[in-house]
């Protein structure tokens, strides 16, 4: 199977996307938070963001204060509407 078409369909598995046969694939608006793969996924990744922030020189202010307006700035557009 090609790399890409297996990478789509496990991210189809994982509810992130909806393939449509012949037409563009859709990110789900709302990834199910009780996917306990997609949480392990992405906090390995936010891991190696925050490890290369810290090497980068930033403090773990700066680091916090990045990811608070990311979040801010999500749902000012209308993403996750979940507040601290």
């Amino acid at each position: 199977m090609h790399t890409a078409r297996s990478a789509y369909l496990k991210l189809e598995g994982q509810k992130v996307i909806k393939l449509q046969p012949g037409r563009r694939s859709v990110v789900n608006r709302f990834i199910p938070s009780d996917s306990k793969k997609i949480q392990e996924d992405l906090k390995e990744h936010f891991q190696e963001l925050v490890t290369d922030a810290l090497l980068a020189g930033l403090s773990e202010a700066n680091i916090r204060q990045i990811v608070d307006n990311e979040l801010e700035q999500i749902q000012d557009k209308g993403g996750n509407q979940s507040k601290k």
